[in-house]
């Protein structure tokens, strides 16, 4: 008897990979951007390309070391040129570049919590960054907290509606301490007039330029807080371009 149950139980011993419970395997410590999953409910971000992810405090950490591109869209912009598949995360704390590729980041939705969507958008290479922002949304949240640029790529934030109930500010700090420029353009096309600041802070340490563009005239007042202008490059402000 005793040796008929030494043999059953190592038995079940060796044939215990054939009967694994589900969820049983631990979750990646240091998930890249393809095996990312948002749990719960809610508007979040897709994230695809040759970009890594990592959690960060708010949220996650993106992160582009070479020369490939990587796909940011939050919402659903399956009508829209962004690239799809990825994981879904809600929240992005921090965008970095170093290298030669690009980072295309697509707004489809609205932030369902009021908040930022990223907090930071940093740039340390030649590649550039497309930000754009396609949403109807009439919330109040800033698109980014911080745009910074290091390096000698460029910076691309697009914002197109027609909605006339739509006054925010796009990011709250721009600072360009690198060569390559920073261009802003705001379009409203419902409401020329967009009373609110395309941005807080604007402020230049290199040879870089900031380029900041509106379709409102300027019975608003100024596009922006307060202008730093440290560098060789230039600030430029526009106002009333074309729809």
């Amino acid at each position: 008897m005793k040796l008929f149950i030494c043999l059953a139980l190592s038995s079940l011993s060796n044939a215990e990979h054939l009967f694994r419970l589900p969820n049983m395997e631990p979750l990646s410590t240091s998930p890249n951007a393809h095996n990312v999953y948002k749990r719960d409910s809610g508007t979040g971000f897709t994230v695809s390309g040759s970009c890594t992810t990592s959690r960060s405090s708010g949220g996650y950490d993106v992160h582009n070391p070479g020369s490939g591109d990587c796909h940011l869209s939050y919402g659903d912009c399956s009508a829209s040129t962004s690239s799809g598949g990825g994981g879904y995360i809600q929240k992005i704390h921090n965008v970095y570049n170093a290298g030669s590729g690009n980072i295309f980041i697509t707004y489809c939705g609205e932030s369902t919590s009021g908040e930022e969507l990223i907090h930071d958008v940093h740039n340390a290479g030649s590649g550039n960054f497309h930000i754009t922002y396609r949403s109807e949304s009439t919330s109040s949240e800033e698109l980014i907290h911080n745009v910074y640029n290091a390096g000698s790529g460029q910076f691309h934030i697009k914002y197109s509606t027609s909605n006339a109930n739509t006054h925010r500010r796009l990011v709250n700090d721009v600072r360009n301490a690198g060569s390559g420029p920073i261009n802003i353009t705001y379009r409203n096309c419902g409401s020329r007039n967009i009373c609110e600041k395309v941005a807080n802070d604007v402020y230049t340490a290199g040879s870089g330029s900031v380029y900041i563009s509106t379709s409102s005239t300027n019975n608003c007042g100024a596009l922006v807080n307060n202008v730093q202008d440290q560098g060789s490059g230039q600030i430029y402000l526009k106002y009333g371009i074309g729809c």
